[in-house]
């Protein structure tokens, strides 16, 4: 054992762990830009549903969906728009939500503004 030390080294874009002999664990940490995108949707879910909280909305109530976002935001959510309308029961989802008849709230993703607004619609 004091003969040789055994070292893991691990390129960038990778973290590893050994495993006290037992063998280790790589795993790939570099984020793409897929990734980041995912990453953005799921943020603006997590948004929608402190929303629909704040709404006052049931776990089970549909809803038009509006979001005013950053234009660098704007890909990524159409990319993952499915998702996103899945995710919070939205029927639709618009550029904003137009009326007194909706609810909105401000809220911050990546350091940017984004105004969420959603409106209850009857089943």
């Amino acid at each position: 054992g004091d003969d040789f030390a055994l070292r893991l080294r691990v390129p960038e874009g990778l973290a590893a762990q050994s495993l006290r002999g037992e063998g280790a664990v790589i795993l790939n940490v570099t984020v793409t830009q897929p990734l980041k995108d995912e990453g953005l949707a799921r943020d603006l879910v997590r948004l929608i549903q402190m929303t629909r909280k704040e709404a006052g909305l049931h776990i089970s109530d549909r809803i038009e969906l509006g979001i005013a976002l950053p234009p660098e935001f704007a890909a990524a959510i159409e990319r993952h728009r499915k998702f996103i309308c899945e995710e919070t029961l939205a029927l639709e989802l618009k550029p904003a939500i137009d009326g007194e008849d909706g609810f909105r709230l401000e809220h911050e993703l990546e350091g940017k503004a984004v105004t969420i607004g959603l409106r209850r619609v009857a089943a």
